[in-house]
C-alpha cells in the first residue's frame, strides 16, 4: 500500500525501525534511492500516482543532515502531491537514532549515567565531525540557500556546543560506539544489526507519519 523511498544505499537501520510496527511494515515496500540526489521529484510521483492501476502511498525519506528545522520544513514542501508524505530524520540521520543515550541504556541494559559516558568517548573518536558538518552545510545551502539568508555555519556549529552529538552523522558517532561497546566487553554486533530492545520504541515520528498516511 505505501511505496517507502529511503535516501540510503544501506537501509538497515530504517527497515529495522520499520520491524517493530509488523502491521504497518507488511505493508510498505522499501525502494532505496542510492543518494539524496536520486529520490524521486514532484513531477515524478504526480505522474505515478495520476495511474490509477497503481494505488499506493508514497512516504519520502531523507537524512537531516544538519538542517534547521525551518529548512526541514521548506525542502518537505517540495513535494505537494495527493497522498505523499515526507520523513526527515530528527537527528542527523537514521544511525543517529541507535547512537541516543537512552537507546544504548535500553539496549545493554546499563545505567543512563554510563550510556552517557560511552557517548562522549564516541564522539571524541569521531575526528573528522567538524569537516563533515561543514561539509554537509555547504550542501544544504546550495540546495535550499542559493540566494543566501541561510543560517551561518559557524553559528550553528557553536549553537550545539561544537563536537557535539548533535553535530557528528549518526553513520560517524555508530561506527565509533561500536568500539567503545567492544571496549566495555559488551557485545558489539548488538548495535550492527540495529537491534531495538523490548519496550523501546526508535523514531516514533516515522510510525505516526505512517499510520496517519495509510488511514487518507
Amino acid at each position: 500500500k505505501l511505496i517507502f523511498f529511503v535516501e540510503d544505499e544501506n537501509d538497515l537501520a530504517i527497515r529495522s525501525i520499520l520491524r517493530q510496527w509488523p502491521q504497518l511494515h507488511r505493508q510498505i515496500n522499501v525502494c532505496r534511492c542510492f543518494g539524496v540526489d536520486n529520490l524521486p521529484k514532484n513531477a515524478l510521483l504526480k505522474g505515478l500516482l495520476a495511474e490509477e492501476a497503481f494505488n499506493v502511498k508514497v512516504l519520502v525519506h531523507r537524512d537531516r543532515d544538519f538542517m534547521t528545522a525551518e529548512e526541514s520544513e521548506r525542502w518537505g514542501q517540495k513535494y505537494s502531491v495527493d497522498n505523499v508524505a515526507t520523513w526527515v530524520t530528527r537527528e542527523s540521520d537514521a544511525e543517529a537514532y541507535f547512537c541516543s543515550p537512552a537507546y544504548l541504556s535500553a539496549l545493554y541494559e546499563i545505567s543512563g549515567e554510563d550510556a552517557s559516558r560511552w557517548v562522549e568517548e564516541a564522539i571524541r573518536l569521531c575526528v573528522d565531525g567538524e569537516r563533515i558538518f561543514r561539509e554537509k552545510r555547504r550542501l544544504i545551502n546550495r540546495m535550499l540557500n542559493e540566494d543566501g539568508g541561510g543560517p551561518h555555519t559557524d553559528t550553528l556549529w557553536n549553537a550545539e556546543g561544537r563536537i557535539s552529538s548533535k553535530n557528528i552523522l549518526g553513520k560517524s558517532l555508530h561506527k565509533a560506539l561500536k568500539n567503545i561497546a567492544k571496549k566495555h566487553r559488551y557485545d558489539d554486533r548488538k548495535l550492527d544489526r540495529f537491534l531495538i530492545p523490548p519496550g523501546y520504541e526508535v523514531a516514533s515520528e516515522l510510525r505516526l507519519i505512517v499510520e496517519k498516511l495509510l488511514a487518507i
